[in-house]
């Protein structure tokens, strides 16, 4: 009986420590080891800009709002870091004679994983941040509905806060073109040179 009590205790005690590894890891990495499944909600902040391409080659420059929802998905320490999936992309974008630009996301395609991650063991911030997603989007000048060819990607190489984020910007990486569902592989309009503030 004593021996079972011993036991009991021991692991009383190891589970302690390891609510206490937990607490600490998430105290030395705030914001960003957080639990499997925290749904992370961003809101493009003012000033947010992006240029739409046509077929033709003319450009449109556009203003965008909007929000996107990621779900982090692991965590760690040494550096601190997380990796998340996309849950839900909701923008809209004006681009003049363009249209007014609808983008959601794209759940039929998997995209790259997103992550952040601290640039030094000793700290979590300043971090390095990208995203991913692929994207369906509606133009209000354009018949059809449309989808990305390749997957948006977002980075930062100077974030300094997260889960919020207060006043971060990001900027696309690469060209993104759109194809008309029913018409695959032919590009219809581009996206390039967009930049975003999240909070």
């Amino acid at each position: 009986m004593k021996i079972k009590s011993f036991a009991l205790a021991l692991a009383a005690v190891a589970g302690l420590a390891l609510s206490g590894n937990i607490a600490s890891a998430q105290e030395g990495c705030p914001g960003i080891v957080l639990p499997n499944g925290t749904v992370l909600t961003c809101i493009l902040g003012p000033g947010g800009t992006k240029v739409y391409i046509d077929a033709f080659g003319n450009t449109f420059p556009a203003t965008t709002a909007g929000s996107g929802t990621f779900t982090v998905i692991a965590s760690g320490t040494a550096p601190c870091n997380a990796t998340l999936t996309p849950a839900a992309i909701n923008i809209q974008s004006n681009a003049g004679p363009f249209g007014n630009v609808v983008t959601t996301l794209d759940p039929t395609r998997p995209s790259p994983v997103s992550s952040i991650s601290s640039q030094t063991v000793a700290s979590a911030f300043p971090a390095t941040e990208d995203f991913f997603f692929y994207a369906n989007a509606t133009v209000s000048s354009l018949p059809g509905q449309y989808r990305s060819i390749q997957p948006f990607h977002f980075s930062s190489r100077n974030v300094r806060s997260f889960n919020p984020h207060r006043n971060e910007r990001f900027a696309q990486v690469d060209k993104v073109d759109f194809e008309d569902i029913n018409r695959p592989g032919i590009v219809v309009f581009s996206v390039q040179g967009t930049s975003i503030t999240l909070n």
